[in-house]
């Protein structure tokens, strides 16, 4: 029974025809079944002799990651290391060079592909060791990751959209404990994530609006959305401030409600603004008055000094 590296280098030697020692024979049905795994593995695997320091083995799929043919890598292991992003080559290493790597490792880096293109790859590698426990191969994957890279990118950019939002951006479980905690729910209300996450949402209710609280309740347990509401809610020095609060279900996949995500707008400008144009109204509605007051008055006083001007006659 040959050991490990002898059976993972004798498919990668059988696969590539007349590439590697054919030393080690296995079953032909073997190589096939290697060969349509090879095919159609979208990772990029590979092996490394050790004691030569050159490519064993690396599947298609290099080709269609790095844009370089496999036949390459084979003439010339060193075009691998120069296809990795000069801003990288110092912060990491190759992903085939593991002469020191004894349990294994994992990385991220960029490459450079012929037609400029720049890609993601995480690699993972790990040693083969002989019987006698001396490593004789390295071997790993090196998948694409750039597509996770830009969405990841995306989620940390909308994550501090979010964090650094002026407005209130909370979520509850589904019985309404506080587990996300924005910075302008700290701004609004006073206290500090580390303070509120993990508490009942209902302090940040008044006592006289504990049925508020209630409903809104019912309504998150049934995974209803509600829409944007003007109501009051509690800071932790005690006043109240008034808030424009919006509430959405938070749901898995299947559809299961676990929890809400609110939205709060501090209302307190746009309810000074509201008061100051009631008070500018009033005042209005006074010098209205009050100049038709006087417009009377003086039609009035009019009469009086026209009949007093006939009697002193």
């Amino acid at each position: 029974m040959p050991d490990q590296p002898e059976t993972i280098e004798s498919l990668a030697a059988l696969s590539m025809g007349n590439k590697g020692p054919p030393e080690v024979m296995v079953q032909g049905e073997s190589i096939e079944q290697f060969r349509e795994l090879m095919k159609h593995l979208q990772q990029v695997f590979w092996i490394k002799n050790v004691a030569t320091n050159g490519v064993l083995y690396v599947s298609p799929a290099y080709e269609t990651v790095w844009g370089r043919i496999c036949q390459s890598l084979y003439d010339n292991f060193q075009s691998l290391q120069d296809s990795i992003h000069p801003e990288d080559r110092e912060r990491v290493s190759g992903p085939m060079d593991g002469d020191e790597d004894v349990a294994g490792r994992e990385q991220e880096f960029r490459i450079l592909r012929p037609d400029g293109e720049v890609r993601w790859i995480r690699s993972r590698s790990y040693p083969v060791r002989n019987e006698r426990r001396e490593i004789q191969r390295h071997a790993g994957v090196d998948e694409d990751i750039t597509e996770w890279k830009a969405s990841e990118s995306e989620r940390s950019r909308l994550a501090a959209i979010v964090e650094y939002s002026e407005d209130v951006v909370m979520s509850t479980s589904v019985d309404g404990i506080i587990i996300n905690w924005n910075h302008g729910a700290e701004r609004q209300y006073g206290y500090s994530a580390a303070e509120i996450i993990g508490h009942s949402v209902s302090v940040l209710f008044p006592p006289d609006h504990y049925r508020e609280y209630v409903e809104e309740m019912k309504k998150i347990g049934r995974g209803e959305a509600i829409p944007s509401y003007d109501t009051v809610r509690l800071r932790k020095d005690g006043t109240l401030v008034n808030m424009s609060v919006s509430i959405s279900p938070i749901e898995t996949r299947t559809g299961e409600v676990v929890g809400a995500s609110k939205i709060g707008h501090d209302l307190t400008k746009i309810k000074t603004l509201e008061a100051q144009f009631i008070e500018a109204q009033k005042m209005e509605v006074v010098g209205q008055l009050a100049g038709g007051v006087a417009h009377d008055f003086n039609n009035i006083l009019a009469v009086i000094i026209g009949y007093n001007d006939l009697i002193e006659q």
